[in-house]
C-alpha cells in the first residue's frame, strides 16, 4: 500500500509553545536529551516511521494506538540550536517537509553555551543576548560589575575605567578631574588649577593670592613675602616694583580689585622682588605689629641679615617678624629689639631699659657733690670734736 506524502499540522511538548498560536513550535527543550515531543498530522504510516530533526534522528519514535497514521511522539535527542526543523519519512514510503520546528532551551544573558552546557561567565564579563557561545568583555571606561553581569555600565563624571576586565569604576584621585562618562583615564588638573577630593568632576581655579605651579595639583599655593596675585587661576605670583613692598600677611591688604597697596621701601633696607627685603648694613629691620616694616640703625656688629629672612626674636614685638638677626651674644629683647644697643647715641642699655646718658651724668655729679658735703660735714665734725678734746687736757 503506498501513502501520499506526509504532512505535519502542529507540535507539542517542551516547554509549550510560547507565542506560537499556530502550534507550529515547541521552545525550552531540554539539551540532555530529555524532552517527549507528540507531532500531529496525516499520513504517516502504520508504523516505523522516522522522524528527522535538523539533520539528526528523532529517539524512541511511538506511533499513537488509536490513530497511527496521524499521531505520534518521540524524543529530542541531546544537542543546543534554535529553530530545528522537524520532517518525516514513511517507513518505506514517501519523505514529507513541515514548517514544524522546536528549539532547545537557550542559555540566558550572563551564561555562555558550551556544549551542551550553560556555563556562568566569568567576572567583569556578559552576553548581550541569550545562547551565545562567548562571553563579552566591556570596552574601555565600562564596567560590568560582578558575575553575573547582564550588561556593560558607563562610569560616570567623576570616575574612570582602566582595564577591560574592571569590575569596578575608580573614582579620579586628587589634582585630577574627568567631565565625561565612560572614559578611561581621568585628566590632570592644568596649572593655575586644583582639584581636593577624589572624584572631581572638573578643576578649579586658584582663588586670587594664590597660585599653582604643576599639573595636578591638590592644593594652591599662598602667594607670600613680598608677592601677591590679583587673579584666579594663576600659576605665579606677582610682585611690586623694585623699591616697594609689600607683606601679603599684612593689615596692609589687598583693596576691592585685589591689587597690592605696594609701599615705598623705608630707609635703611632694599627691596626687590629677586631678592625680597634686604636689610642695609648696621640696620635692624623688622615687621611691626601692622606688619609695615621699620628700620632702626644698629652699632657695627650688632647686627647681620638673616640668611632666611624669618623670625629668631623670641618675646618678639607683637608678632613681629625680623629680616634681621642678632649676632652671637646680643640678644633682643620684647622692649629693645636692636641687639643689645639702643637705637640712639645718647642712650645706653640698663637692665634691659635705654637710659638718656645726660640723665645718668647729672645723676652721678648730684651724687658726687651729696658724697663731697657728707665728708666735709663728717670731717669738720670730726674736727670740732678734736678740739674739744684738746681744750681740756
Amino acid at each position: 500500500m503506498t501513502y501520499r506524502p506526509p504532512t505535519i499540522y502542529q507540535i507539542s511538548g517542551c516547554a509549550g509553545n510560547g507565542e506560537d498560536t499556530t502550534l507550529r513550535s515547541v521552545w525550552n527543550c531540554s539539551r540532555y536529551g530529555e524532552s517527549v515531543v507528540t507531532i500531529e498530522g496525516t499520513d504517516f504510516g502504520e508504523s516505523k516511521a522516522t522522524v528527522l530533526l535538523g539533520g539528526v534522528l528523532g529517539l524512541e519514535v511511538k506511533h499513537n494506538e488509536t490513530f497511527p497514521h496521524r499521531k505520534l511522539t518521540f524524543r529530542i535527542p541531546s544537542g543546543r540550536g534554535a529553530g530545528q526543523a522537524v520532517n518525516l519519512l514513511q517507513n518505506g514510503g514517501e519523505f514529507g517537509e513541515s514548517t514544524i520546528s522546536f528549539s532547545y532551551y537557550a542559555c540566558p544573558r550572563s551564561r555562555k553555551s558550551v556544549g551542551i552546557d550553560c556555563v556562568p561567565c566569568e567576572e567583569a564579563t556578559y552576553t548581550a543576548s541569550a545562547d551565545l557561545p562567548e562571553c563579552s568583555l566591556c570596552e574601555l571606561g565600562e564596567t560590568a560589575g560582578p558575575a553575573p553581569s547582564y550588561g556593560c555600565t558607563a562610569c560616570p563624571p567623576g570616575s574612570k575605567a582602566i582595564s577591560q576586565t574592571s569590575i569596578t569604576c575608580q573614582l579620579c584621585p586628587m589634582g585630577t578631574a574627568q567631565s565625561a562618562s565612560g572614559r578611561d583615564s581621568c585628566t590632570a588638573c592644568a596649572k593655575g588649577r586644583f582639584s581636593a577630593t577624589v572624584g572631581s568632576i572638573t578643576c578649579e581655579d586658584c582663588p586670587r593670592g594664590r597660585y599653582a605651579s604643576e599639573l595636578g595639583s591638590t592644593a594652591c599655593q599662598n602667594c607670600t613675602g613680598l608677592k601677591f596675585q590679583s587673579s584666579t587661576g594663576q600659576t605665579t605670583c606677582q610682585t611690586c616694583p623694585d623699591g616697594q613692598y609689600f607683606l601679603s600677611d599684612s593689615l596692609q591688604v589687598l583693596d576691592e580689585t585685589f591689587e597690592a597697596n605696594c609701599q615705598a621701601c623705608p630707609v635703611g633696607m632694599t627691596c626687590s622682588g629677586a631678592d625680597g627685603i634686604v636689610p642695609d648694613p648696621a640696620f635692624f629691620v623688622y615687621a611691626d605689629a601692622d606688619r609695615v616694616l621699620q628700620a632702626k640703625p644698629c652699632l657695627p656688629g650688632y647686627c647681620e641679615a638673616c640668611p632666611n629672612r624669618t623670625s629668631n626674636v623670641a618675646n618678639d614685638i607683637a608678632a613681629a617678624q625680623t629680616y634681621s638677626c642678632c649676632t652671637v651674644n646680643r640678644p633682643p629683647s620684647a622692649i629693645n629689639p636692636l641687639c643689645g644697643q639702643c637705637s640712639k647715641p645718647d642712650y645706653f642699655l640698663n637692665s634691659g631699659s635705654c637710659v638718656y646718658c645726660v640723665e645718668t651724668q647729672w645723676r652721678l655729679v648730684i651724687l658726687v657733690l651729696l658724697c663731697t658735703w657728707l665728708y666735709m660735714t663728717v670731717f669738720h665734725s670730726l674736727s670740732q670734736i678734736s678740739r674739744s678734746d684738746t681744750r681740756y687736757v
